[in-house]
Order: structure tokens, then C-alpha cells, then sequence
């Protein structure tokens, strides 16, 4: 509650219930808040459902001049622009000398970026507006664990890499679950740790053997860096994964959320593993309107996590929210009515969780138009090495060239490559999407009466077993595949 009348003459009380603010003020004192998603409350009596996001707040106060005649002033602020209307000369002196600002995310609506109302006897409320709902904030962090810590023990799904807390499972499991779903990494980690068992086996393994356990996952740049991490632990770990975060760290291909995980669920150390799903749960919890694209906004909410991280149960809380986010506060149909948060999520309370987390525009995909070539021999089929730079780095494909060529132009391009082509099979297209370009891929299937030097050729069951082949290459060789796949580079 706050009321001071020497400081606070508008008589403003406030009172604090779960996500209500209650603003009471004098009868020649209003405060009146207005939002697009809320109702319009004019009465002396202001229920306020925080956030206070995208909302007007009005000051209506009287003042008495030299003549003893009351007049009543008024004076407005928009949290979303900072625009200041019908003010007085002398407020808006008093306004421009006393501009606050906030580096807090979780009062932007009366802050960031927005200067605040600061007519002096409403400055200590609007001071205390913001402390109240930066309260509100903070209360909502300091429930996480004591609510999703039971809740995961109950519900938790049984997945191979949390039968231990091995680093080096772990850390496999982390990396290979970036941009793939569980489903399909379940196989993809079996099979690894069947032939690389260790973190001294994967050091040694051929690059062939750790590129073809890894074909289809994408991002293979991920695969190369864990065998670069494997040979820093064994040459300068002795072969023991460092147990500081500082150092898991600054291993080849691990940023500040594969730490963290790797950090709380191994070594029980309180640092937050900040990924999109716990970026979409802590926005949606807090009505976060920043944008989760910035550094600064995942800075901030790991900060705000690691103080509340329970002793001596890090490694369950990191994976509690895991589990929320993949099972439970999903980002297109989340499951409200059975999340253990619901009853202080904000925007569960304003029926806004779709709205959350908020994202910066994205950049529209390159569209790239490529000719591919099936070309086969017999039974075996042409492929080739990409460079060791650029998309796809080192790995095998199918002949291919820029451009779309019709069929006669791909017989001549294929008479070039030196293979005497005897009959065009088959026309194909293909549409493989990656994380920045778009491929549009027309596929010519070859029967060819001489293999040429130039290529390596390789029969089915090679291609299968030995030659770690990109899905925008292999869908060629599945009858049955879609007409669109997406990859992440």
C-alpha cells in the first residue's frame, strides 16, 4: 500500500492482489486507464489487470490559482509512443526536467522508450506504479519452481538421454535437438552412441562415419564441432568433460544455452538454458512484448531464471521447463486449461496467449532455381563432393548446376559431363527449403553408358551405408517423398 500525503498530495492508494492493481484517489483526484483489451473504468474505484500494456493514463486533477478558483487539469500519456497531450506549460516544464527511463523489460508499458507522465504530485505514484507491477513480475519468476518441480516429477516423458546425467549424453542429446523434434533425434541418438560410445572414440572417429551418422539431422556444421569440442577435452580435459561453466563454454560449437543445460542438468549449477521454449513460457507468463529475436531479452530473462533456481535441483527445474514448453505451452496450441502456471500466467489471465512471444519481422527466404542430375549407370549413381565452404559444406550430392534447363537442355548439359546419356527416365521436382534459402529443384533421371572419371559412383545400398548424402539430395532416391522439405543450415 502506498499513501504519504506529503509526497503524494493526490492521495493515490494502491493495492496489490494476484494480477490486479487497485488505484484509489481522492475525489478531486482520478486516475483513469484505458486499453484497447480492456473495459474502461471511470469510477474512483480503478481495477487494473497488469500488464498495463498498450494503455492511455489519464491525470485529472484541481488546482487552486491566486483568486481561489478551482480548475480542474488534465493530462495524458500513451505507454506505446510516449505521447504527451493537452499539458499544461508548467507540468510539461516539470516533465521534460524529470524524464525517467527503464532498462526493465517487464515495466516497458510505463517505461522503455516512453517518457512518463511527471506532473509532481502524481510523480511518487507513477515511481510506485512501476514498483508494484515490477513486483508483480518478480513473483511470478519466484513460483516457477515450487510449481513445475512437482509437476515434472509426475509427468515428465521418459526420453534415452535422461536415463543419466553423463555429460557427454547429454551434451549429444542438446545438440542434436536443436531444431529437430524428439521424435526424430530418439533413433538418430541411439545409433550414435552404438558406434561412438565415448568422448575419446568420437575424437577419433573418420569425418565419413561422424557425417553419416549425422545425415538427415542438417546443420552439419553441428556434427564437425562436436568432434572439434572432443579432441579440446581430450588433450586438454584428459579426456573428463570441465565441469565450469566458463569452460563448457568456450568448447567449439557450445553457446550460452547448450551450457546451460549441460551446466544444471550435469553439475547442478544454477545457470538458466534460455532456448525458444522457455522464451515463449516466460513471455506468455509475464506478458513480455519484447522481442525474442534480441540478445537483450534472452540476457534478461536468464538472468531473472538464474535467481531463482532451486539448490540442489538445477539439473530438474532446467528440464521442467523444457518439458513445459515442448509438452504444455506449445506455441500454436497450448494446453492452458492443464498447465501447473495457469493461475498466475498473465496472459492466461488476458486471453492473449497467442500473442506471445512477440518476434521481429523475418527476412524472406533467397529462391535459388537448381537442375539436378540422377545419372545411373548400370546400378550404380554419379555423385560428387561439395567444397568445403558455403552451404553444405564437404558433403556429398548430386551432380547438380544453377538454373532451370528443360529436357533437352539437360540431355546436352549431361553430354557435357562425359557419361553418353541413352534415355531421360524421368522429370522430378523437388522444393528443399533451408534456413535462409529456398531451393527450387528440378531433377532429371539419366540412364548413362559410361561413368565418368569425374564422379563417384555408388550403388543404393552405398549411398545408404557409406556416403553421407543431404536430404535435399537423397529425397531423389524416395519414391514417396513430398514435394517440400525443410532443413535447417
Amino acid at each position: 500500500m502506498f499513501n504519504h500525503k506529503k509526497e503524494n498530495p493526490a492521495n493515490i492508494q494502491l493495492h496489490l492482489s494476484e494480477d490486479l492493481v487497485t488505484v484509489q484517489a481522492s475525489k478531486d483526484y482520478k486516475i483513469h486507464f484505458t486499453g484497447t483489451d480492456r473495459p474502461q473504468v471511470i469510477d474512483d474505484n480503478m481495477h487494473i489487470r497488469t500488464p498495463l500494456t498498450d494503455c492511455t493514463v489519464t491525470l485529472s486533477f484541481l488546482t487552486e490559482n491566486k483568486k481561489n478558483r478551482r480548475t480542474r487539469r488534465t493530462g495524458s500519456a500513451t505507454t506505446d509512443s510516449g505521447e504527451i497531450q493537452k499539458l499544461p506549460k508548467y507540468a510539461r516544464r516539470s516533465l521534460y526536467a524529470n524524464r525517467l527511463r527503464s532498462e526493465c523489460s517487464a515495466c516497458r508499458y510505463l517505461c522503455t522508450d516512453a517518457t512518463i507522465l511527471m506532473v509532481k504530485p502524481f510523480r511518487n505514484a507513477f515511481i510506485r506504479i512501476k514498483e508494484v507491477l515490477l513486483k508483480t513480475t518478480d513473483s511470478i519468476y519466484k513460483q516457477l519452481p515450487d510449481t513445475l518441480l512437482p509437476w515434472y516429477k509426475q509427468n515428465a516423458r521418459a526420453l534415452p538421454w535422461r536415463q543419466d546425467t553423463e555429460p557427454y549424453h547429454v551434451w549429444l542429446s542438446e545438440i542434436m535437438l536443436q531444431q529437430t523434434r524428439v521424435e526424430a533425434v530418439r533413433a538418430y541418438y541411439i545409433r550414435f552412441l552404438e558406434q561412438l560410445p565415448s568422448i575419446r572414440v568420437l575424437a577419433q572417429a573418420p569425418e565419413s562415419q561422424l557425417l553419416k551418422l549425422w545425415e538427415g539431422l542438417g546443420y552439419y556444421n553441428r556434427a564437425r564441432n562436436l568432434q572439434k569440442a572432443a579432441r579440446v577435452i581430450e588433450t586438454q580435459y584428459g579426456g573428463s568433460f570441465p565441469s565450469r561453466y566458463e569452460d563448457i563454454r568456450a568448447l567449439p560449437g557450445i553457446g550460452p544455452y547448450t551450457a546451460g543445460a549441460i551446466a544444471s542438468i550435469c553439475f547442478n549449477l544454477p545457470h538458466a538454458a534460455v532456448d525458444g521454449n522457455v522464451l515463449r513460457i516466460i513471455t506468455r507468463m509475464t506478458a513480455n512484448d519484447a522481442p525474442i529475436d534480441r540478445a537483450q531479452t534472452k540476457n534478461e530473462i536468464a538472468k531473472k531464471l538464474e535467481q531463482i533456481y532451486p539448490k540442489e535441483h538445477c539439473g530438474q527445474f532446467t528440464q521442467a521447463l523444457m518439458e513445459l514448453g515442448a509438452t504444455i505451452c506449445t506455441p500454436k496450441s497450448p494446453k492452458c486449461a492443464v498447465c501447473p502456471a495457469k493461475d498466475f500466467c498473465r496472459a492466461y489471465a488476458s486471453a492473449t496467449v497467442q500473442k506471445y512471444p512477440v518476434k521481429l519481422p523475418k527476412k524472406e527466404k533467397r529462391l535459388e532455381e537448381r537442375t539436378v542430375f540422377l545419372l545411373q549407370c548400370a546400378d550404380r549413381y554419379a555423385l560428387t563432393k561439395r567444397t568445403e565452404g558455403g552451404l553444405l559444406a564437404g558433403l556429398w550430392q548430386l551432380p547438380n548446376v544453377p538454373g532451370k534447363l528443360d529436357a533437352n537442355q539437360a540431355l546436352q548439359a549431361a553430354g557435357n559431363f562425359g557419361i553418353q546419356p541413352v534415355e531421360l527416365c524421368r522429370q522430378m521436382h523437388r522444393v528443399h527449403i533451408f534456413t535462409h534459402i529456398k531451393w527450387q529443384m528440378t531433377c532429371y533421371h539419366i540412364l548413362c553408358a559410361e561413368k565418368s572419371p569425374a564422379f563417384t559412383w555408388a550403388t543404393t545400398q552405398e549411398i545408404q551405408t557409406t556416403y553421407a548424402l543431404p536430404t535435399a539430395f537423397r529425397i531423389f532416391f524416395e519414391s514417396d517423398s513430398k514435394t517440400q522439405h525443410t532443413e535447417n543450415r
